[in-house]
């Protein structure tokens, strides 16, 4: 090489070959990569290529470990296969020189990019050292940092834009044309920023579909840029983007270049964020103030926006619930006493995921993770290492309380395909697992029964007459998620057994509506649930008495369903005839009555596994088959077992 930096003037690695003639054209094709030969060994110094080293004023000799001698080498190269020469190399090279043995040029070329971004990366670490250290300013580091990228993706031109409540602006620029120095976007038509946002991945120029930025071909022909990549720095709702500018297009750009350049763009988001440049209210708004993890709003928000990114890409996302049950009850726990906890699981969970990923506090005292462009199987490895860590922490303050860690796992498109069902889903998978009275992980059991439009959001699409009964019965489960819970499992089970018996779908689906709405006639009874349902057992039972009335009464105003109505209408019949209405018996009880009761029923029964009333699953089974007959039509029973066993 002739030259000791590239044409974007970036510095090369000093090399040195030994044995070219085992690889007379390798100074051609390592014409790209970014070293610097300074000298070339070789037993045959009468071979051409030695001559055309030499006319490229490179210093050539037989004895390879005069090269050896040189204490400027950054990278010797090795073509002489060969233990013996091997070793002597190993041996006299200096410590600060590495060596690479009888690889091809395309290898070569690979590791030397490789090298130059680790060495820029160790830079990078000394420059962050001495701002902590107070000798560099955050403006200064700022611009080394983009610098740094511009090394590693030799891009002759670069910079950094920030906004704050206006436009944005231009932080910190180098090679820029003017025109690009005072592109100055707005919030509402940020172009390829508002696309960062979204993507939130490195983007390459063609990849564009259309952008203000581009649009302006002017500032590409007056200053030679044909090319550019943008690279997002996001810190909560507020973006900085990098954007570099290539006279052609990098034809180098790999996937292995993507992680150096998040790690520079997260640095450059600590810096300013150090700086205070990103502190404010609005960080207020999206975190938890226990656990200083991101609240429900935002993660949703998040959820949707990612949701729609995969939906374009046709990528994956995977949602991981955990749920934290205690022995002792930590649900209802004072929330002063289990905060210690809190945090330590918040910071565990920090620790033990990637920058992308999205973890949040959901509900009371449980926690949610957005895992981007991530498989099941990926969320599967993801889910068992939170598991085996979180699980080693204790209740801080109550004692050495053991805590059951659950965790489930729902995929998109997989297993839902909108936001909330997606969430509501992991949430599922994670309570199914709870019921094997140990921490585990667990997927949403599609290969058991698809619940696509079994959501409150999927059945308000269909129905939009049912928005205000759902929000009733979501009201509700904030106050008891008892209530929203056994709503959601009776829905479930329901469904299983009008799956097993090959019901038409949409009475499937009207089904597992009666199995949400079935006991919606108490929640429209005040006064008469919760602690009072207890201490006044008369009104209690007059509830049990009249509120399936109540309920397919309202529901008869909203919707024409006969599966729906008839199911929550009955429910409480007895198969032996001696439930509520009186006088229905056997098959003449409506099949969706008889499937809800025995979905309702065995709901209760895994209640009562979970809070450790019933000792095992077979217990639960022996109980349902023992009101088989009497309560339950013995026909639904078995079916219920086989579809739960089959899973």
């Amino acid at each position: 090489m002739d030259t000791r930096k590239s044409e974007a003037g970036f510095p090369r690695m000093r090399t040195a070959i030994i044995g070219l003639s085992q690889a007379p054209d390798l100074l051609e094709q390592l014409q790209e990569a970014p070293l610097e030969v300074l000298g070339v060994a070789d037993f045959d110094p009468s071979h051409p290529c030695l001559r055309d080293a030499r006319e490229k004023g490179i210093f050539v000799t037989h004895d390879y470990t005069e090269l050896l001698e040189r204490s400027d080498l950054d990278l010797i190269i090795n073509l002489i296969q060969d233990r013996t020469v091997e070793a002597i190399i190993q041996q006299l090279k200096p410590d600060r020189t590495r060596v690479v043995h009888a690889a091809i040029s395309s290898f070569l070329a690979a590791f030397c990019r490789e090298t130059v971004t680790h060495r820029i990366l160790l830079e990078l670490m000394g420059d962050l050292a001495r701002h902590l250290g107070g000798f560099l300013d955050p403006r200064t580091l700022t611009g080394r940092i983009l610098q740094g990228a511009m090394r590693i993706m030799e891009a002759p031109a670069g910079g950094i834009w920030s906004r704050k409540e206006g436009p944005f602006l231009l932080l910190k620029g180098i090679g820029l044309p003017s025109s690009l120095q005072l592109y100055s976007p707005s919030l509402g038509n940020a172009g390829l920023f508002d696309l960062l946002m979204e993507e939130r991945r490195v983007i390459l120029s063609g990849e564009i579909p259309s952008d203000p930025l581009l649009q302006q071909e002017k500032i590409f022909r007056d200053s030679g840029f044909r090319s550019l990549l943008a690279f997002p720095l996001i810190r909560e709702f507020d973006l900085r983007g990098a954007i570099l500018l290539f006279h052609e297009e990098p034809n180098h750009f790999l996937k292995e270049h993507l992680r150096p350049l998040e790690v520079l763009g997260d640095l450059v988001c600590q810096i300013l964020e150090a700086e205070g440049a990103l502190k404010g209210p609005r960080d207020l708004l999206i975190r938890d103030e226990i656990t200083g993890l991101y609240n429900e709003v935002y993660f949703l928000d998040r959820l949707k926006a990612e949701i729609r990114r995969a939906n374009r890409n046709e990528s994956p996302i995977s949602v991981l619930y955990l749920h934290l049950r205690s022995d002792h009850g930590m649900e209802y726990a004072d929330q002063i006493m289990i905060r210690p906890y809190l945090r330590a699981i918040s910071s565990e969970l920090m620790s033990s995921i990637r920058n992308v990923d999205v973890p949040a506090r959901y509900k009371q005292n449980d926690f949610v993770v957005l895992l981007p462009d991530t498989s099941s199987e990926e969320a599967l490895q993801i889910a068992e290492r939170l598991l085996e860590r979180l699980s080693l922490i204790r209740l801080e303050g109550i004692g050495e309380v053991s805590v059951q860690l659950n965790i489930g796992i729902a995929t998109y498109p997989d297993h839902a395909t909108q936001p909330k069902e997606l969430l509501d889903n992991a949430e599922l998978a994670a309570f199914l697992a709870g019921r094997d009275r140990e921490s585990t992980v667990r997927f949403f059991p599609t290969g058991r029964f698809e619940l696509n439009g079994l959501t409150p959001e999927g059945i308000i699409r269909k129905f939009p007459a049912l928005t205000e009964v759902f929000q009733v019965l979501v009201a509700q489960g904030t106050r008891e998620p008892q209530t929203y819970r056994h709503a959601q499992e009776v829905a479930y089970y329901a469904s299983l057994i009008a799956k097993g018996l090959d019901l038409p779908p949409e009475r499937i689906l009207e089904i597992g509506m009666a199995g949400w709405l079935h006991d919606i006639g108490k929640l429209t009874l005040p006064g008469l649930n919760g602690d009072l349902q207890k201490k006044l057992l008369r009104l209690a039972q007059i509830n049990r008495r009249i509120h399936p009335t109540i309920g397919a009464y309202i529901l008869k105003n909203l919707v024409r369903s006969s599966s729906l109505l008839k199911g929550v209408l009955y429910h409480h019949a007895r198969y032996d005839g001696h439930g509520e209405p009186h006088g229905l018996r056997g098959e003449s009880i409506p099949l969706e009555a008889r499937i809800l009761a025995v979905a309702d029923f065995y709901q209760h029964l895994q209640s009562d596994l979970e809070r450790r009333k019933v000792s095992s699953q077979r217990e639960v089974f022996r109980e349902l088959r023992r009101k088989s007959g009497s309560e339950l039509d013995p026909r639904l029973v078995e079916c219920l077992i086989r579809r739960v066993t089959a899973g």
